[in-house]
């Protein structure tokens, strides 16, 4: 999830959740939709 990183601030975004800081709202961001079907797949080939 996005988060409050010391030398940036809230401006760099990374991870797998987007999040609109004004209302809160969370979105999953496409790196979840992969993760999740790694997940749902018990991994994937190397």
């Amino acid at each position: 999830m996005d988060n409050f990183e010391w030398a940036k601030g809230y401006t760099q975004r990374f991870g797998m959740v987007w999040v609109d800081y004004a209302t809160q709202q969370r979105l999953p961001k496409d790196s979840a939709r992969w993760f999740k079907e790694v997940v749902a797949e018990n991994g994937f080939e190397a």
